[in-house]
């Protein structure tokens, strides 16, 4: 086997800094109070040796310059610096039963970046006992430097570097992406036709001011955790979701929306009906920049946008999914979650008191259910000797969040979702019942 063993003190990755944009202050000032981590978890089909592992990692890590960098507070601002010899910590653990993955992602999700000359990336391999088992690649960024689909990119391009040092393909040192600015630069040409909307305008476009959550239990944040639960669809459920969505004119998006608020109104009927219940959905910015960027640019290029929606007992579950779809696209078309991330007057408020008030006021909830679709994904390892079998991801939900958060990739032409919640605002047996309700209800809106 015929690899070399890179070592960061021997790679000329230059040096820079750039101050953090809007989007990626915000995200640096949540990471100080602990929220949203950003974990990603890649199931893995064959063994990969430690040092081909740590070798791809530093492959990657010299192509991509964000991997490169710390935060540095300076005043009132952020700053990505690089640092000589950062390394990104990987640490191999060897399988002792089969949940094991899922506790080192929750916990991942609790633990910071510390301020000091650190990369804003971590990563853990669990090796599997036998070498015909799966293996998992547990892949943490800080939110400021990843979002949306770049991750999933980045961990399928990591895999094709481990292929081919494994075969003892000759590589040729990668070149480095540029440093990207901040996203509100790459929308200033997409919004310059527009006079900018009012700040007032934006905030009512989002949750309505007395959501209806669910919060079995209150306590403060520090004894809060973010849990995991995955699941995986069949190709034929897949397939049919697809097609189904399609004859009904609405998104496959649209549906998974639709079925969480059907979910999430089995227990808010209780108490209210009809329930006004609140759905966010993340909003991928990059095919509004410009110039284009690429989903494999690591960064934050994403917004959130939320829609509200009146549910009784006996809901239309097409015509709901062709509401969501629908109002989803008027926010987009009014360049509501664009105008988010550009609006300094906007995102000023969201210092560390303002968000520390948050974290307390209604358990830091804002919307019953949110859904962060990746949409389709074919990777390039899926024939190769490492191969990408599934991938979950999630963001930390447990300072600001939602009551009941979905992540969803249709990989390789199967849906795998990563639902969230935080315990103990929400138990794990009405988690369980709430992620039962989503599945039976596609599976039942198919038929």
């Amino acid at each position: 086997m015929a690899y070399l063993l890179l070592r960061l003190k021997d790679l000329d990755m230059g040096s820079f800094s750039r101050r953090l944009g809007l989007t990626e202050h915000l995200f640096a000032t949540l990471h100080s109070l602990g929220a949203m981590l950003y974990v990603n978890i890649a199931h893995i089909q064959g063994a990969v040796p430690f040092e081909i592992l740590r070798t791809a990692i530093n492959l990657l890590q010299e192509r991509h310059p964000l991997l490169q960098t710390h935060l540095q507070k300076s005043g009132d601002s952020f700053y990505f610096v690089s640092g000589t010899g950062l390394l990104i910590p990987l640490q191999v653990i060897e399988q002792e039963y089969k949940q094991q993955w899922l506790e080192i992602a929750q916990g991942e999700m609790l633990r910071t970046f510390s301020d000091e000359e650190e990369p804003l990336c971590r990563i853990t391999f669990v090796q599997a006992k036998e070498k015909t088992d799966t293996n998992q690649l547990i892949v943490t960024f800080h939110h400021a430097i990843a979002a949306g689909s770049s991750a999933l990119h980045l961990i399928d391009e990591l895999l094709s570097y481990c292929c081919d040092l494994a075969e003892g393909v000759a590589i040729t040192p990668p070149e480095a992406m540029p440093l990207q600015p901040p996203l509100e630069q790459f929308l200033e040409r997409y919004l310059s036709n527009q006079a900018p909307l009012p700040s007032t305008q934006i905030a009512s476009s989002q949750a309505d001011s007395s959501p209806t959550l669910i919060i079995e239990e209150t306590t403060t944040s520090e004894h809060r955790e973010t849990h995991l639960i995955t699941r995986l669809f069949s190709r034929s459920l897949t397939q049919h979701l697809q097609d189904r969505c399609r004859q009904e004119q609405t998104t496959v998006h649209g549906a998974l929306c639709t079925a969480m608020l059907i979910a999430a109104s089995t227990e808010t009927l209780k108490t209210s009906n009809p329930s006004l219940l609140s759905c966010s959905s993340n909003v991928d910015l990059r095919v509004f920049c410009h110039p284009p960027v690429a989903q494999s640019q690591l960064g934050c290029f994403v917004s959130a946008i939320t829609t509200t929606h009146f549910l009784d007992s006996e809901p239309d579950f097409w015509q709901l999914a062709r509401d969501c779809r629908s109002n989803i696209r008027q926010m987009i078309d009014s360049k509501v979650p664009h105008y988010q991330v550009s609006n300094p007057e906007l995102l000023k408020k969201y210092q560390v008191s303002f968000l520390t008030q948050m974290a307390e006021y209604n358990m830091g909830r804002n919307t019953a259910t949110h859904v962060s679709n990746l949409g389709k994904f074919y990777s390039k390892s899926e024939s190769e000797c490492f191969r990408l079998k599934e991938f979950y991801f999630a963001t930390g939900q447990h300072i600001v969040g939602t009551c009941l958060w979905l992540g969803v990739v249709t990989l390789n032409n199967q849906m795998n979702c990563t639902f969230a919640h935080v315990e103990p605002l929400l138990s794990k047996k009405t988690a369980e019942l709430l992620i039962n309700n989503v599945i039976m209800t596609l599976e039942n809106a198919v038929i």
